[in-house]
């Protein structure tokens, strides 16, 4: 079977990631899911889980233009939050902590013990880093965080459990090595490597998600010969971008996202184009400023100048004056 990649939707589009995961198969979310959570050691295997918002959005330009909400149930009662932020990437820790929130805090049941209650996980692909407080922060692939004592480590709840995956970090590594097999976690790396190894299925399921930015078409053929899953995915995806209607919307949601794009970047350039004439303004003020103290200088220096000379006349005066000598 030949597939032409360049036609399949692109899953950083919410309304393709939607289709593929809520309407295509589910068992592919199931495997995506449990990609993410072994690649942290986590011992949590899906087997069950239920889409409490099981819909496409009928008018996408009334959405969120830069976010993609998937919420899921798992057999234990745990809720998942799956959100794509393509922008605005320095409101997405604070975004996150308040639908984690929200969420966490609406599931206890009356009479329900609070130890009781299943934790909540937040999943966030976003199109860029993540930063931390440190003064160094640096990109990372798989963020995972807990809350934990600062000093010891210890992690004190498993109630909170935040997920950053950042899709930008994993491009750059892979360009960066030429290839997945040095990105793998049995892979031996020398010491001081800055290297971030992931599982084999996160690294499958991030190539497809990203497989519009991968040059090498190659790369994404391997997947799809060795990961079973990935390859139920391709094949349902090629089937939902011939369907003339599910195309249809996903262009739609696509260029506005684009549009959304735009008007980003115009605000920002706008901004720029802002920040730079205030600069010149500045300066001028500045050479302003300086040229009026200059002038000042040169004020003071002349005064200064005829009050000694003005000095000088009036001790000649008093010296002549002195010795009886008329002028």
């Amino acid at each position: 079977m030949t597939i032409d990649f360049d036609k399949l939707m692109d899953l950083r589009v919410d309304y393709a990631f939607k289709l593929l995961f809520i309407r295509g198969k589910k068992r592919l979310l199931i495997s995506l899911l449990n990609a993410i959570f072994a690649n942290k050691g986590i011992h949590r295997k899906i087997t069950w889980l239920r889409i409490k918002n099981p819909y496409l959005e009928k008018d996408s330009k009334k959405g969120k233009l830069s976010i993609l909400d998937i919420a899921a149930k798992l057999s234990n009662g745990s809720i998942i939050l799956i959100e794509i932020h393509l922008h605005e990437l320095v409101e997405i820790k604070a975004k996150t902590i308040r639908s984690w929130a929200v969420t966490h805090g609406t599931q206890l049941r009356k009479k329900e013990k609070y130890s009781s209650q299943p934790p909540t996980i937040a999943i966030t692909f976003t199109n860029g880093q993540i930063k931390t407080l440190a003064a160094d922060s640096k990109p990372k692939i798989h963020r995972l965080c807990k809350i934990t004592d600062i000093e010891t480590g210890e992690i004190l709840t498993n109630a909170m459990e935040l997920h950053y995956i950042d899709m930008q970090a994993f491009l750059a590594q892979l360009i960066k090595l030429g290839g997945l097999e040095k990105m793998q976690k049995k892979t031996t790396l020398p010491k001081n490597n800055n290297t971030e190894t992931l599982n084999n299925d996160l690294i499958d399921w991030l190539s497809l998600m990203l497989q519009k930015d991968i040059e090498d078409k190659n790369i994404i053929k391997a997947v799809y010969e060795r990961n079973k899953d990935v390859k139920s995915a391709i094949d349902t995806l090629v089937w939902q971008s011939e369907d003339e209607y599910a195309r249809a919307s996903y262009i739609r949601r696509q260029n506005d996202l684009i549009n959304y794009e735009t008007k980003l970047f115009e605000a920002e350039e706008g901004k720029k184009k802002a920040e730079r004439k205030s600069e010149r303004d500045r300066r001028k003020i500045e050479q302003l400023e300086l040229k009026n103290q200059e002038e000042q200088q040169k004020r003071e220096q002349a005064e200064q100048l005829a009050a000694e000379q003005a000095h000088q006349i009036a001790m000649l005066l008093q010296k002549v004056a002195e010795q009886g000598i008329t002028l």
